[in-house]
């Protein structure tokens, strides 16, 4: 849910204005608006130092990991010395890198010529001797004659002849190309390098010394960054009457008016906590249950709502657990995820908790599904009738819901209806509290155009049981034996047609009110086509890839199973143990399902987010304008 807010209207003396923000900082609930005439130049410099330490701090974290153990950190060092030894280290080994560079480049250069002293040929050139070095094909090199000049061979690069001409006075003309070296020679190259990298490895223990320091610079941060805050809520508080007077509008959860009341009550101020106005651009905050909470950044990932709409993670947070699950579709591999998670759980800092508890969550999801599914690391769990191959158990499987069943009529795939099923439920899930979000904001005339969606979904498809079209059979629609199909016809035929038919003039009539003339007809036309003809069959179409994904790993993971066994496994069908392929055996289903483990969290993470972020946040059509609540408060 949104938090509701409250609105802070404050006129303050100026000479208040440093302990007002001091303590409104120790405070922490009240979110500044930005004033629009503030002069940020001066933010510069303490927006600069503020990175410069975070860099630095990340370069220290960075070295501590390379350590095999934290160093004892020590306080006997100001920060600002600790930084200049940073900035300084960084500078050397920056400069190290780019000369490093250099002479790697002219290594590459010399290497195929040998190691040789630039010297003599500055010798020969003063004894009238030109030497030059060319690169020719090898082809070419055999047949190559140059009246006046001496060609050597001193090397192959490729196709490629290296070659040295020597001659008395001016080099003749050579058909091939002129090689330029350097002015150095290999040995001295290669031992400069030696000489840089036992320097960039000094370099690196100066830094890995200064990892005691970790937490100083950190607090250092610290300190700078809630400067800064501070800083910036000076320049947004506004002047009045030459500056004698300052004004700032801020926002504060509902919950906490009376702690924010007291602490007004300290200062010489005029204060005023009122209702947000219609027109109030609100900061927006949102609370959930400790569940719908796990899942509040993929909202933050996407957008949040403005603040007089509704919170939508409650309505997906279900779908998103649900689907993730049937996107891996595996006892096995839900497993390793909910014993990774339980891990680091106990092991990870504080900090990462709720991403193992995420992590967890979905790891049981995964296991039920897979149960559903039948799959273990693409072994079927439950054997029995219809269900085809080695099964764990030989029955059972009317406990697994959606596993594939072969019948006389071919195979049937459960999961396909239940993806089906699934995603019409979402979709009418996001028209209707679409509907509901237009009804509290503007009324029920902008509600209209939700609710045609809807007529025409459950018209349609009303209608469409009823007179069995093109022999779809939805009215025996069923899921698991249960048949939903037959929800559609109770709805009377006659009340279906009224309810399709009806769905396009009242989605004509509503569609782009705010247009006027050839506009509205045209755009009108568009959106009926895009949003409802195709736009609702295409969306529901779309969580087949539930079906596919969840399908596909199982599939994989059955193919590895069977490469691996093919090592061990003899003319006559049985399986030899203690073969001497077996280590091919464990290595094939080692890769095999680390493979498909992979895959199938691609999947999971990407396939999920998809139908969330198109298939039902999109149709929920809010103005996605919130801007995050963010009170000035101490890190």
């Amino acid at each position: 849910m949104i938090v509701k807010m409250k609105k802070l209207s404050l006129v303050l003396y100026h000479k208040e204005r440093e302990p007002f923000c001091a303590a409104l900082q120790d405070l922490g609930v009240v979110h500044i608006t930005e004033n629009p005439d503030r002069d940020a130049s001066s933010l510069s410099a303490p927006a600069d130092a503020v990175k410069t330490a975070g860099a630095a701090l990340a370069a220290l974290t960075s070295a501590a990991a390379e350590l095999d153990a934290a160093p004892a950190q020590k306080n006997d060092r100001p920060a600002a010395d600790v930084l200049a030894d940073i900035a300084r280290i960084d500078t050397e080994k920056n400069s190290i890198d780019q000369e490093l560079s250099y002479c790697a480049k002219t290594e590459a250069q010399l290497a195929p010529w040998g190691d040789f002293d630039p010297a003599i040929i500055d010798k020969l050139s003063s004894a009238g001797i030109a030497a030059r070095f060319y690169q020719i094909e090898e082809r070419t090199f055999g047949s190559l004659e140059v009246p006046g000049a001496i060609l050597r061979k001193v090397g192959s690069l490729g196709k490629s002849a290296l070659v040295m001409a020597f001659s008395k006075g001016d080099m003749p003309a050579i058909d091939a190309e002129e090689i330029r070296l350097p002015a150095e020679s290999l040995g001295a190259v290669r031992k400069r390098i030696s000489e840089l990298i036992a320097h960039r490895d000094d370099v690196r223990r100066q830094l890995a010394a200064l990892t005691a320091y970790t937490r100083t610079v950190q607090k250092h941060l610290v300190a700078l960054r809630n400067a800064l805050d501070l800083q910036t809520a000076h320049l947004d508080l506004s002047h009045h009457a030459g500056g004698t007077l300052l004004s700032l509008v801020g926002w504060l959860p509902a919950s906490q008016e009376k702690k924010v009341r007291n602490f007004l009550s300290g200062f010489t101020a005029w204060s005023e906590i009122s209702d947000p106005l219609p027109t109030d651009e609100v900061p927006v905050a949102v609370r959930n249950n400790a569940f719908a909470r796990l899942f509040e950044p993929i909202l933050k990932m996407y957008a949040l709502p403005g603040y007089v709409e509704i919170d939508p993670t409650p309505f997906f947070a279900p779908f998103t657990m649900l689907f993730v699950g049937l996107c891996i579709g595996d006892v096995a591999y839900g497993t390793i995820l909910l014993a990774g998670a339980l891990f680091a759980w106990f092991k990870a800092p504080a900090a990462f908790k709720p991403f193992a508890m995420l992590v967890l969550i979905l790891g049981a999801s995964t296991i039920v599904s897979g149960m559903l599914l039948n799959g273990f690391f693409g072994i079927t769990i439950f054997g029995g009738r219809g269900v085809s191959g080695f099964s764990i158990f030989p029955s059972g499987a009317r406990y697994a819901l959606f596993t594939p069943l072969a019948t006389d009529r071919g195979t049937i795939y459960p999961m396909m209806s239940f993806s089906l099923l699934i995603g019409f439920l979402q979709l009418m899930l996001a028209f209707f509290l679409r509907i509901v979000n237009k009804i509290r904001i503007g009324g029920w005339k902008p509600a209209m155009v939700p609710l045609s969606f809807l007529l025409f979904s459950f018209g349609g498809l009303s209608s469409a049981a009823h007179i069995n079209l093109l022999n779809l059979g939805i009215g025996s629609f069923a899921v698991c034996g249960i048949c939903f199909g037959a929800l559609l016809l109770m709805i009377p035929k006659t009340a279906a047609m009224i309810m399709f038919f009806s769905a396009f003039p009242l989605n004509i009539l509503f569609s782009n009110m705010d247009k006027k003339g050839g506009d509205r007809v045209i755009m009108t036309i568009v959106d009926l086509y895009n949003n409802m003809i195709s736009g609702i069959f295409g969306n529901i179409l779309s969580y087949m890839r539930l079906f596919a994904l969840g399908l596909t790993g199982g599939l994989l993971g059955g193919v590895f199973n069977q490469l691996a066994m093919m090592f061990i496994t003899g003319k006559d069908g049985s399986v030899h143990w203690l073969s001497p392929l077996l280590p091919f055996t464990v290595l094939v289903l080692v890769a095999g399902h680390s493979l498909n483990f992979a895959l199938c969290l691609v999947g999971a993470g990407v396939h999920p987010l998809r139908l969330t972020y198109v298939e039902f946040l999109q149709n929920l059509d809010l103005s996605w304008s919130g801007k995050p609540y963010k009170p000035l408060a101490k890190i």
